[in-house]
């Protein structure tokens, strides 16, 4: 039973539906359901399409506000000390853990307290 003050469109509507495998499966449906079954309607194969490349972020880099602080092996004060970094020391930030920073030049190097850090 149609909807009342709704038109009936005088085009076929086409369903499409992409299969896991790359294929395409169409059916068109006629204008009018009761007069016969949807009908299988023959449709290319598809290219599965290649995601976007994602535009990485900026690399946030610090730059060491204290006098000098430990860069250590791991992101605790008990942790093994591998060196010292000096004021005004530049070092991007690779990840982050609580109040600790992974830091290096072109690869992670060690870890430094953000509190020891300015952008």
């Amino acid at each position: 039973m149609p909807v009342s003050g709704r038109k009936r469109s005088p085009f076929p509507l086409i369903l499409v539906l992409a299969l896991a495998g790359g294929g395409v499966l169409a059916y068109q449906a006629l204008t009018s359901p009761a007069s016969k079954p949807a009908t299988p309607v023959a449709a290319a194969p598809v290219a599965p399409v290649a995601a976007a490349p994602v535009a990485k972020p900026a690399a946030e880099s610090v730059t060491i506000a204290k006098r000098s602080t430990a860069v250590r092996a791991a992101p605790s004060r008990k942790s093994e000390k591998l060196g010292t970094a000096k004021q005004g020391d530049r070092f991007t930030v690779f990840s982050r853990q609580g109040v600790w920073l992974e830091v290096g030049h072109d690869r992670p190097e060690g870890w430094i307290a953000a509190s020891a850090t300015r952008p």
